[in-house]
């Protein structure tokens, strides 16, 4: 009898083992959240002005590289002067 108790022990023990085993392997493997967030690559670029057309090829363009747009801003040199310009603020995502 005091053999079938020593041999439940030693695979409940051995189970017990594998189990704990596993769950830290599993735990180790997991990425890292901060690692794991996207990097993003950020451009900035002037844009044409010479109509909505001008506009969208650019952004097109622009686009078929993966960029995406985040923003568009309008600067203006001197209140009522020529010069003024829009700049597109861009993003995509950051080679590893």
């Amino acid at each position: 009898m005091e053999l079938r108790k020593l041999a439940a022990t030693v695979i409940a023990l051995t189970v017990v083992a594998l189990v704990y085993q596993s769950a830290n392997g599993l735990a180790q493997n997991q990425p890292n959240p901060i690692q794991a967030a996207q990097q993003w690559e950020y451009k900035t670029q002037e844009l044409p002005i010479g109509g909505e057309l001008a506009e969208q090829e650019s952004l097109n363009k622009l686009g078929e590289k993966r960029w995406e747009l985040v923003t568009i801003t309008f600067h203006q040199t001197v209140p009522g002067m020529a010069g003024s310009v829009y700049y597109a603020t861009l993003k995509r995502p950051k080679e590893r």
